[in-house]
């Protein structure tokens, strides 16, 4: 048996594959929330009910997030908590979830204003 060669041969595909589902993991499931959280602080500290770029941001990052899982499911076979193919269903319900948070937050960090509270 031959030993594997690097470049061009279906193991090399196979690592770079996994690298990229490994990043698009990270993306959504803590790079992603992490941006958020930081956007929704900023937006907190502003005057309430005000839409500013910080807004669109996070709308963006919000968006980005929810594209990182969607590729993670669709084109790099994502799996769920327990090691099971993602499917359709767990990407809708991510999405609608998610979506429903990440639009709280940002009615509730829209609402107070944190810079001039005494």
């Amino acid at each position: 048996m031959a030993a594997p060669t690097v470049g061009g041969t279906p193991e090399s595909a196979d690592r770079a594959d996994s690298n990229a589902s490994t990043l698009l993991r990270l993306g959504w499931m803590l790079i992603g929330n992490a941006v958020i959280a930081v956007l929704a602080c900023v937006i907190w500290i502003g005057p309430a009910w005000t839409l500013t770029f910080k807004d669109a941001l996070y709308w963006i990052a919000a968006a980005g997030t929810v594209l990182l899982r969607w590729l993670d499911v669709f084109r790099h076979h994502g799996q769920t908590a327990d090691g099971q193919p993602a499917t359709p269903r767990h990407f809708r319900r991510y999405a609608i979830g998610f979506g429903c948070i990440v639009a709280a937050i940002w009615a509730c960090v829209q609402s107070f204003e944190l810079a001039n509270a005494e």
